[in-house]
């Protein structure tokens, strides 16, 4: 059992030096809906640190991340320890929702702080109604381990008004104590679940304080409540929660049963006699198991309890997950009675944190062996425990590597969007880092608010080449041009203004988010026509042009402007293509002008034929006719793919 610690050709006029965000615009809605799906639930979350994974180093030895939260301001906090070449101190770490760190905090956005002249060992964080945050872990006093507690403002320094000095312990005897976990109740108290040594094992250990930090001495006579799971042998707490009622289930590990155990307590320290027929402690053994250990628990808000952990059978270890009735037995409206595992193939695996999310998914963090070292593990199940197929299709569940050797989620959180944010720790192969990664957990972050652009300079897979960045709405069309001829192409957006029924063009000349740079203007109908871009008469700048659905006679109108502002056609208007035909623009031979065209479909065929023009004009195509790809599963699109200097075709085919 491992229990891990806690120009003019190369633009080709200039717009096919872009990629798929301008090509969105060159097909009619019909055949290309304007919403923009740009990952999927469980993919990285690019906007975060370019990658969606980050590490950081505190000091100058091993830090190691174990707990984190997430902020209103969307700000994320991880603790954990680090070690600054003597000795192992509490570390906090705030960073900025893109992944870089939070100056505004302690300076750096680093904290560390030390009990004594020994290890001191930070676990999980908690921030308090009033934003100061509350970190949790284990003290040296000198002779032995204690619970220990630090709290900080939101600026990351020490609250003095927090007994005395900012720290407080709790020492439950004469041995060693450590505290795993911390959480605030509704009325300011802070209760720290741990691990209590009682002269001769380990027990479930738990202590109250009051906000001040003083002791509260409501709860067990002295602040101080213990539980014991099995006639002998250590139980370990690891993870704490708190229900409506404002009981209190601790869960953990038992080597008397050498499995999962929990235990609750009334809210003045004396166990509930409503668990386990009146014990108040439960032991819980799991089919074919060696040995396991629960890590996380949750407390639904109809107060059945939901714990994760790892499951160890002979040569395999997994994930594991279990909910119960309030009473403690197993909920027989879960899945396979009420536990279930998560394997990552033949190799060893373990959860470390939990999160229930809006919808009742259950989300699992932790390790998963790649056979050489261990990465970051995430699952996501069901409300009733099922993978979650719609996340990280099609089993609900993802490892991520980040540096060379051992990387493990210790915690997890999630933002307001739904983002779903792991912490713990990365071996960069020297020593140990702070790390974090961030997924998309629900459709809300693919998109519902803004278009994240991801732009790469060559026409391959991979991360992207610039940062990515949010501009325009979630029913905005994308396009992409060359607005100020500078021979670079960037992002701009075409909304629909539903109060005139016009198009109103927002376009910005960098790469990155803010207010149009071109002031916004209305050209063309919402209602008819389909935005186009492209340089029409070859002076390098990129501009605004629509092809209008003309019902009255079944043409395709083409309205073009060469100034990137409302006003007349700078180009005679004329029909070209059908109603039906999706609409196309491209430098066809390469003079530098950009010209139309149309893909339309041949009933007889299922193919897409292509009608391309090489000027601005009414007239017959100028290219031979030809067909390429199925209007059935293929969206039509044009581009310089080879940089030769004129545009040539391409497809998106839907598989």
């Amino acid at each position: 059992m491992r229990h891990r610690r806690h120009g003019a050709a190369q633009l080709v006029r200039p717009l096919y030096r872009t990629t798929l965000f301008l090509l969105t615009v060159l097909v009619p809605a019909a055949i290309l809906q304007p919403r923009i799906a740009v990952a999927s639930l469980g993919d990285l979350d690019l906007s975060f640190s370019r990658d969606g994974k980050v590490t950081y180093g505190i000091g100058s030895g091993n830090d190691s991340g174990n707990g984190v939260l997430v902020q209103p301001d969307g700000k994320i906090v991880v603790s954990g320890s680090s070690f600054d070449g003597a000795k192992e101190d509490f570390a906090l770490t705030r960073i900025n929702n893109d992944g870089t760190l939070d100056k505004t905090f302690s300076g750096d956005g680093k904290q560390t702080t030390s009990f004594g002249s020994g290890d001191d060992l930070g676990s999980r964080v908690v921030r308090q109604t009033d934003g100061k945050l509350l970190v949790a872990g284990t003290a040296f006093n000198g002779t032995d381990d204690d619970f220990a507690m630090a709290r900080y403002y939101s600026d990351g320094s020490l609250d003095l008004s927090f007994s005395s000095d900012g720290r407080q312990t709790a020492d439950f005897g004469s041995g060693n104590d450590s505290a795993s976990d911390v959480l605030v109740q509704a009325d300011g108290k802070i209760v720290v679940a741990g691990t209590a040594f009682n002269g001769t094992d380990d027990d479930f250990g738990v202590a109250r304080f009051n906000p001040d930090g003083t002791p509260d001495l409501t709860f067990s006579n002295d602040g101080l409540a213990t539980a014991d799971v099995g006639p002998d042998g250590d139980t370990e707490g690891l993870g704490i929660a708190i229900g409506l009622d404002g009981k209190m289930v601790i869960a953990g590990h038992t080597h008397w049963y050498h499995s999962w155990a929990f235990a609750r307590f009334n809210t003045d320290g004396t166990l509930d006699p409503g668990l386990n027929r009146g014990e108040g402690v439960e032991g819980i053994g799991w089919s074919n198991s060696i040995d396991a250990a629960a890590y996380a628990v949750t407390i639904q808000p109809d107060n059945k309890i939901l714990i994760g952990g790892q499951v160890d059978q002979t040569g395999l270890s997994t994930f594991g997950l279990a909910r119960f009735n309030s009473d403690g037995s197993f909920d027989s409206s879960f899945v396979d009675g009420g536990h279930t595992v998560a394997s990552f193939g033949q190799q060893l695996s373990g959860a470390r944190g939990m999160v229930l999310q809006t919808d009742g998914s259950i989300v699992l963090v932790g390790f998963a062996s790649n056979g050489t070292d261990d990465d970051f593990a995430v699952a996501r199940f069901t409300s009733l425990g099922f993978y979650d197929e719609g996340f990280s299709y099609p089993d609900g569940k993802l490892t991520t590597p980040i540096g060379s050797g051992d990387d493990q989620a210790l915690g997890v959180a999630l933002q307001s969007d739904g983002k779903i944010v792991a912490a713990g720790s990365s071996s960069n192969g020297s020593n140990i880092d702070f790390a974090l990664t961030r997924y998309i957990g629900s459709p809300v972050a693919i998109g519902a608010g803004a278009c994240l652009w991801l732009l790469r300079v060559k026409n391959t897979a991979g991360a992207p080449d610039f940062d990515p960045f949010m501009y325009g709405l979630r029913h905005d069309q994308p396009v992409a041009g060359d607005w100020d001829g500078d021979g670079v192409t960037t992002a701009g957006v075409v909304r629909a203004d539903p109060a005139t029924g016009y198009w109103q063009w927002f376009l910005r000349n960098n790469n990155s988010a803010g207010n149009p740079d071109v002031p916004a203007f209305e050209f063309g109908s919402a209602r008819t026509d389909v935005p186009l871009v492209g340089d029409w008469d070859g002076d390098g700048v990129t501009t605004i042009g629509v092809a209008r659905a003309e019902s009255s006679t079944g043409y395709r109108r083409w309205i073009l402007r060469n100034s990137n502002s409302a006003g007349n056609p700078d180009v005679p208007s004329f029909a070209y293509g059908l109603l039906s035909d999706a609409p196309v623009v491209g430098d066809w031979d390469g003079d530098g002008v950009t010209t139309i065209g149309v893909a339309r479909a041949d009933s007889s065929t299922g193919y897409w034929r292509w009608i391309l023009r090489n000027s601005n004009s009414a007239g017959s195509p100028a290219v031979p006719l030809f067909e390429y790809g199925s209007s059935r599963t293929d969206t039509p699109l044009a581009g310089d793919w080879d940089a030769h200097g004129s545009t040539t075709v391409g497809l998106c085919r839907r598989t």
